[in-house]
């Protein structure tokens, strides 16, 4: 379980499974509270869902204190669903991208561009479909844009991609340069057996020990576990 306590900067994925609990109780609150216990720099959410008439997308904001990047991929009469970037960096750039296929369920990713102390940081947020195929047509898409404007800068890439199948190939399929610290299991919840959540990042040494927060909060709040990286090039000496 990572330690509250380090000074490390700390990035974190996380499915919110719309706020609602393996216990039934919908809470954003509490999910905001799991988050923010991580002390996270950048946080990339999937499934933040405020169609029932709460905005989960304000509560986050206010909760964790950071800026809010939203990627809505469903609109409906009383709010919106979809992913959701929190950062406490300034954002330079940000662009939404569709990566849907036919007949299925909109899917979306965020592509910020952050001002952080080593420069320029290039940040993905998506949440990948179900379907095998569909995955396929998302990461080719992924990859596509990765390839277009890829510049050398840091990257990351963070989400549930919806992967239990060799899920080491994801970031090499993405781009040849990307690299992991580690694709814990993070689903489901209360006992965990796929990593379906996944961090990815360039250079190999932008973060350090990937791990899925095991606290009995985490458990509870939402059926993924959030996983959580050290930004190890931001890390103070």
């Amino acid at each position: 379980m990572p330690n509250p306590e380090r000074r490390v900067p700390n990035i974190v994925s996380y499915n919110v499974h719309g706020c609602r609990g393996r216990d039934g109780r919908h809470d954003i609150a509490r999910c905001a509270a799991v988050v923010a216990r991580l002390r996270p720099v950048i946080v990339g959410l999937q499934e933040v869902d405020s169609r029932d008439g709460r905005d989960a997308w304000a509560i986050f904001e206010s909760k964790l204190k950071m800026h809010a990047i939203p990627g809505p991929t469903l609109l409906g009469a009383r709010g919106r669903y979809g992913s959701l970037l929190l950062t406490r960096f300034p954002c330079l750039a940000v662009h939404h991208h569709d990566i849907a296929v036919v007949n299925r369920e909109p899917r979306r990713a965020i592509d910020a561009r952050l001002a952080t102390p080593l420069g320029p940081l290039r940040v993905l947020v998506t949440h990948l479909g179900l379907g095998w195929r569909e995955r396929r047509h998302q990461l080719n898409r992924l990859a596509e844009l990765l390839h277009a404007d890829w510049s050398g800068a840091p990257v990351l890439v963070l989400g549930d991609l919806n992967v239990w199948w060799r899920p080491g190939k994801v970031g090499r399929r993405l781009h040849p340069a990307l690299g992991h610290a580690g694709l814990p299991w993070s689903f489901p919840s209360g006992r965990p057996l796929l990593p379906l959540d996944q961090i990815w990042c360039y250079p190999q040494q932008l973060i350090a020990k990937t791990t899925a927060d095991t606290s009995p909060e985490a458990r509870i709040a939402s059926d993924h576990l959030p996983l959580v990286a050290e930004l190890q090039m931001l890390a103070k000496p």
